[in-house]
């Protein structure tokens, strides 16, 4: 089962600047550029995830922040997870020291 998103990224990445929001900002230009490339429609998509386009609209606009519960829905409808918005030097980083180079 996937973590709530706001549950996984609560607290600052550790060592970066990654924050929640930062998150929410990569969450919402790979859902803009599934839209502008034709993938899916505003309408459409919104549907998807039980919210009216509108308010799909305004989020994507930056116009309505976006909650965790909203953030959560979003990736279920991309099939994406949390981990899925990092960079892969972030996602090292999630991984801690590899055996045999933990400090004692």
């Amino acid at each position: 089962m996937k973590k709530n998103i706001y549950i996984y990224f609560k607290q600052e990445y550790t060592g970066n600047a990654m924050t929640f929001e930062l998150l929410l900002e990569r969450l919402a230009a790979r859902l803009r550029a599934m839209i502008e490339n034709g993938e899916t429609t505003e309408r459409s998509f919104a549907r998807r995830i039980g919210l009216s386009q509108p308010h799909l609209h305004n989020l994507l606009a930056g116009a309505r922040s976006m909650t965790p519960r909203v953030a959560d829905r979003i990736l279920k409808g991309m099939e994406l997870s949390a981990i899925d918005l990092l960079t892969e030097e972030e996602r090292a980083g999630l991984a801690g020291p590899a055996a045999g180079e933990r400090e004692t």
